[in-house]
């Protein structure tokens, strides 16, 4: 394949090369405590989960699989977050494992807690209580510390995690529920039937949903004093609706982690839930936020009713999960003539966590229509790494810029976070000096990744390679950018970042000056125009999107060449000389709405 065709014209041989290659067999593994794990499937595909395809362009291609299945050759199962990266250049190929032990599912009854130990709902089990119209007054509040999973909906439809009365249609109900997305809302109900139903959703200032992050402790409260309905999120004010009807109070059950009738598919939480109390009258905000920053705390005269479920419990921030204390990671590819692996070993002083996951890497190279293992990167022997040096700096201070070699990859990536800005937002460009030398008597090739996360014009960026006197070279930059953010859990490669990719060859016994240069919206006073892969993650689908935009002021089009999400190749298409969307004032360059 690296002796193939030119960039453009492989265009037209589609799948033809790749497909007649030999097969080979790729073996994923994870030995822990002396029992070994194969990866046997991946598990279903979410918005976020799955295949997902990272950078895409001219000379890199990265892509992942989340959410991987392990078992022994007896058929257990082994408790684990593991992904397998691939990233290849038209000559090597990176194969990456990453796995830690995966945290424990929430069980049903007694578990770990915020304050104490807390109870669990698995999604089939749930809570009834009895309250007498003294402990749910007319006006009350109620508050609750409830912790999500990324599986908090153990049904289809959205999940009560407080529900007094059978339904929101009914007199006297109140109560929390989540929509699918994680966002809260409280509802009462005054007077009976679907007409005298109020609700509050959490909202940010700008009118967002509040989402609520997974893996944590949230806690939620609701008021109502007669007049007004409102919702809190972690001890801050998160929506308010005027109702101005008097509610009064009867006795009721009081369902925890169902809707009270269990109609349709029981609108089901799975989760844990700690310290749920009721208080008589609307607690004023400032006993709300203590309520939430101080756990545990007691309004004074106000309780009605509280669930501690365990004071003894064990209390815990995030969901236990298993220890490795001896473990190891490989990858393995065996061809018809070959076999290649690359393991690692978990050290007696480290563990492997979210944070910090176990990571091998089995890097191939491909000479002459041969494939040869390069050494792994802890041995740092790679000849086209160590024999390269690159200085980078920042052209407008001189600041030297972080460069990081990483030989399992091939290449140099230079960290551009805090580089001058110059010129105004509408005009900005930002520089960076390249310094190479070549000390081998062969000429080399040079791989080089540039990568940026703070501070991007993200929706219109540039690239280009200038020579020391400032002239373009003409060496392309492959574009891969993201700005999509999960607001429920950080996802690894969720945005926002620039990589930049290039591909060059140094001569032997030779020195070479380069000058990046990024350009935003404007360049010599004339609107940029950009053409980028845009990765999805943090946004869902996960699939090849690319996207073009002049300017900075948002994407103008954007084309999905596989069409796997709908039927159409352009799927966004937002005019430029407009006025932007969302806005009372008239305000130009900026995102526009989409007519596509």
């Amino acid at each position: 394949i690296a002796d193939g065709p030119s960039y453009a014209d492989a265009a037209s041989y589609g799948n033809a090369l790749w497909s007649k290659l030999p097969p080979a067999q790729l073996d994923l593994e994870i030995t822990v405590h002396g029992t070994t794990y194969r990866c046997v499937r991946g598990t279903p595909r979410t918005a976020d989960e799955g295949p997902r395809i990272i950078d895409s362009g001219r000379f890199v291609q990265r892509a992942d699989v989340t959410k991987l299945a392990f078992e022994s050759t007896d058929g257990k199962s082994l408790p684990v977050e593991a992904r397998f990266e691939t990233c290849g250049w038209p000559d090597r190929l990176a194969l990456t494992l990453e796995a830690f032990p995966a945290m424990q599912p929430v069980s049903a009854g007694p578990q770990f807690g915020r304050v104490g130990g807390g109870y669990g709902f698995d999604g089939r089990n749930e809570l009834v209580e009895s309250l007498s119209a003294e402990e749910l007054p007319a006006e009350f509040s109620m508050s609750c510390w409830v912790y999500l999973p990324p599986d908090f909906c153990a049904t289809q439809l959205e999940p009560w995690v407080l529900c007094a009365e059978g339904n929101e249609w009914v007199d006297g109900h109140c109560g929390i529920i989540l929509t699918n997305l994680g966002v809260p809302r409280a509802v009462v109900n005054v007077g009976g039937g679907r007409e005298n139903c109020y609700a509050v959703t959490a909202s940010h200032a700008d009118g967002r949903g509040q989402t609520l992050a997974v893996d944590r402790w949230h806690h939620l409260a609701m008021t109502y004093d007669g007049s007004s309905l409102r919702m809190y999120v972690n001890g801050q004010a998160a929506g308010e609706l005027a109702v101005n009807r008097s509610r009064v109070a009867r006795p009721v059950s009081l369902t925890f982690a169902r809707r009270g009738d269990n109609s349709g598919d029981g609108y089901r939480f799975r989760g844990v839930l700690d310290e749920v109390v009721l208080h008589r009258g609307a607690l004023a905000p400032e006993a709300i936020a203590q309520l939430a920053r101080e756990p545990g705390f007691q309004v004074p005269d106000a309780e009605t009713r509280r669930w501690s479920f365990a004071s003894d419990g064990t209390a815990l921030e995030r969901r236990p999960a298993d220890t490795w204390n001896d473990a190891a990671l490989t990858v393995r590819v065996t061809t018809d003539h070959a076999q290649f692996a690359q393991s690692t070993q978990l050290s007696s002083e480290t563990k492997w966590t979210e944070s910090a996951p176990g990571r091998v890497t089995l890097a191939l190279q491909f000479d002459n229509r041969e494939i040869r293992q390069s050494p792994a990167s802890a041995e740092l022997t790679s000849p086209q790494i160590r024999q390269i040096e690159l200085v980078a700096a920042d052209a407008s201070t001189g600041k030297a810029l972080p460069v990081i070699a990483e030989p399992e990859f091939g290449w140099l990536r230079v960290r551009l976070d805090g580089i001058t800005q110059e010129g105004d937002d509408l005009n900005r460009v930002e520089r960076a000096r390249l310094r190479l030398r070549n000390r081998t008597d062969i000429e080399q090739p040079v791989r080089l990744y540039f990568e940026k996360t703070e501070d991007l014009p993200i929706t219109g960026m540039s690239g280009i390679l200038r020579d020391g006197q400032g002239n373009p070279t003409g060496i392309p930059i492959q574009l891969s950018k993201n700005w999509h953010r999960n607001e429920q859990r950080r996802l690894i490669y969720d945005g926002p970042w620039y990589h930049g990719f290039t591909y060059l060859y140094l001569p032997a016994q030779s020195e070479l000056d380069l000058e990046l240069v990024l350009v935003g919206a404007m360049w010599g006073g004339v609107p940029a125009a950009s053409h980028a892969q845009l990765c999805l993650v943090g946004w869902g689908s996960n699939q090849l999107w690319e996207q073009t935009a002049i300017g900075s002021f948002g994407e103008n089009f954007c084309f999905e060449p596989d069409r796997a999400q709908a039927t159409a190749l352009i799927c966004d298409v937002r005019p430029l000389m407009v006025h932007a969307m969302n806005c009372v004032t008239p305000t130009k360059w900026s995102w526009t709405n989409n007519v596509g």
